[in-house]
């Protein structure tokens, strides 16, 4: 019974604390999905579509699934992270809106797979015996 207990409060407790997020082309192929909740929806950013309103503080682009091409418009008014550009990979976390926008309250760049290390190119202008 105490092993049962334990194994229901700890199955409860990693539940609250699990996150899941939609691909673009999940939430768009899922009816059911962000229907006024709060979801995240991981992307790439698309090249040539960022848009910057300075007043407002609000930033418009477009992320894509790149196994099923769908294509998102997102809108964000936050700190947008330094890493963010085209290409880069993002998850946003907001509200699906009837009319097929994005509202995202959170947005969180990913970091890159793989680093590649820097080499040192020797300089020709050493001196030489």
């Amino acid at each position: 019974m105490i092993v049962a207990a334990i194994a229901y409060l700890m199955l409860t407790g990693t539940q609250k604390t699990f996150t899941y997020y939609y691909s673009v082309g999940e939430l768009l192929s899922n009816e059911q999905a962000g229907t006024g909740e709060t979801i995240r929806v991981s992307g790439v950013v698309e090249p040539h579509s960022i848009s910057r309103d300075n007043a407002n503080h609000v930033i418009k682009f477009l992320i894509a699934d790149p196994a099923s091409g769908a294509v998102l418009p997102v809108i964000y008014g936050g700190m947008v992270p330094d890493m963010f550009k085209a290409g880069i990979g993002v998850v946003v976390e907001g509200r699906y809106t009837p009319d097929g926008a994005f509202m995202a309250r959170a947005m969180l760049a990913k970091c890159p797979s793989k680093y590649e290390a820097m080499v040192e190119q020797p300089s020709s202008a050493s001196p030489q015996r």
